[in-house]
């Protein structure tokens, strides 16, 4: 079992058909009716019952719908989780510079963005940077 299988099954079963589910996917309806086939005769079972342009789910079939519910459900969680952690949420950028007007075009794109971040913003002479950028060290 493959996860391109059932997510091939999850598909037809949610949206009703295979031409539907392709859609969904943006694959051919030939390679969604392949993964799904591929799954039915690797188990020895079937899943759909396939009359005219018409398919509902078997016994087993529902019983797997419920089980790629959860799964799906879950990766949902882990995409938002992970996404999440690569996104800035909160805390505090110290910038310094020898001239404020360096950095005050970036600044409001900025801050629009990340709201939560506090921002400080240090300008000075040469020698007062450094000596600034030396207790970042």
């Amino acid at each position: 079992m493959r996860y391109v299988q059932l997510r091939a099954f999850h598909y037809v079963a949610i949206s009703g058909g295979f031409s539907r589910a392709a859609e969904a996917l943006l694959l051919t309806q030939p390679a969604i009716s392949d993964q799904v086939r591929s799954l039915e005769t690797e188990y020895d079972v079937r899943l759909f019952n396939r009359e005219k342009k018409q398919v509902t789910l078997t016994d087993s079939g529902d019983k797997l719908l419920e089980i790629t519910r959860r799964m799906f459900e879950f990766e949902g969680q882990a995409q938002e989780l992970l996404s999440q952690t690569r996104a800035i949420k909160s805390g505090k950028l110290t910038i310094v510079a020898d001239a404020a007007h360096h950095v005050t075009s970036i600044l409001k794109p900025f801050c629009q963005k990340y709201p939560s971040v506090q921002v400080s913003v240090s300008a000075g002479n040469t020698e007062s940077v450094m000596s600034n950028l030396s207790l970042f060290r």
